[in-house]
């Protein structure tokens, strides 16, 4: 029994690595240790986690190959480690997680095929990686956009995280991604179009980006960039990449003096004039006032498009839109 066990927990062997998975319900704390290589091919969604699992799965150092959507978490704790995971097959995710808590640790490589995701968040749940995910065609790390479905915090403690064809992390709903360590590599680093995200170290890499860029200045032409929020930690690696205009510039999280001081003989900046605050809530001296001074400001030795670091919203007062448009004005 020992010599054709699939797996073990502690001095328990199993035949199969379903039937170990079976055995892990229940028992917290508890190693599940695979002894051979296996191909985990078969039914899609193969095993649900739920609360009742609070459990580490040790892949043995061996390669295997899985299907996707082969581990749905909805709930409870799951850390992998020591081992290889090969997907086979074409949709969906290797670990889809709904809600509970996924580790994966820095001996751990999960590799994604075609257009199945490493990992997918779909919920309120945790996903702390310092392992290695990869993907060809698809994302490494996704959410799915779809409403509900938020909620999750995705930290990127170190390891690597890349696609060679499509943006490394995709980031659509109401959730947090903290990129802690680890290098970043995709067509774009990461895809962000909801929720919070925070950068305290690590390395990102966009080549497909620079690639755009590239063409964008050999057809002649300069690169705009709209970036909402606090991007100080970026700019530089947008500055190498050969940015030219950067907007909308929001003063109630970037500090424009510094901009300016520290790359405006690099950027243009579009933008700057508060949406948030001055011209929504301002008077129309406030707000003729704040104008002068960002034009002073961001446009000393030029560089500058006097506008609103947003659209205008129908939060605005008329006599505020006229304010911001007559006193731009006056430096024709």
């Amino acid at each position: 029994k020992i010599n054709n066990a699939e797996v073990k927990i502690g001095d328990s062997y199993y035949a199969t690595f379903s039937a170990g998975m079976s055995a892990l319900k229940g028992q917290s704390g508890a190693t599940l240790t695979v002894l051979k290589e296996m191909s985990l091919a078969g039914v899609f969604n193969r095993f649900t986690l739920d609360e009742t699992y609070d459990c580490t799965i040790d892949f043995g150092g061996f390669t295997h190959k899985m299907n996707a959507a082969y581990f749905t978490l909805n709930g409870g704790k799951l850390t992998v480690t020591n081992g290889t995971l090969n997907a086979i097959g074409n949709n969906a995710g290797e670990f889809i997680v709904n809600s509970g808590e996924l580790n994966v640790t820095d001996s751990m490589t999960i590799n994604g095929s075609g257009s199945i995701t490493p990992i997918c968040v779909f919920g309120e749940c945790v996903v702390n990686t310092e392992g290695t995910l990869t993907s060809v065609d698809s994302f490494c790390i996704s959410g799915n956009g779809t409403a509900g479905k938020g909620g999750y915090v995705v930290n990127v403690n170190g390891g690597s995280v890349t696609s060679a064809y499509a943006p490394a992390i995709y980031h659509p709903n109401d959730g947090i991604i903290n990129i802690n360590g680890g290098t970043i590599t995709g067509t774009t680093a990461v895809y962000q179009k909801s929720g919070q995200l925070n950068i305290k170290g690590g390395e990102l890499v966009a080549p497909g980006e620079k690639k755009e860029y590239d063409l964008i200045h050999e057809a002649g032409k300069d690169v705009w960039v709209h970036s909402c929020g606090c991007i100080d930690v970026i700019i530089p690696d947008l500055v190498d990449m050969g940015l030219d205009v950067l907007n909308p510039v929001q003063p109630e999280c970037m500090d424009l003096t510094f901009l300016k001081n520290e790359y405006g003989d690099k950027l243009a900046y579009w933008g700057g004039i508060s949406t948030q605050q001055t011209l929504p809530y301002g008077t129309p001296n406030q707000v003729a006032d704040e104008t002068r001074w960002t034009i002073d400001l961001m446009g000393k030795k030029g560089g500058y498009i006097t506008a609103s670091s947003q659209e205008i919203q129908a939060d605005v007062p008329f006599e505020n839109l006229c304010a911001l448009i007559d006193t731009a004005n006056e430096y024709k």
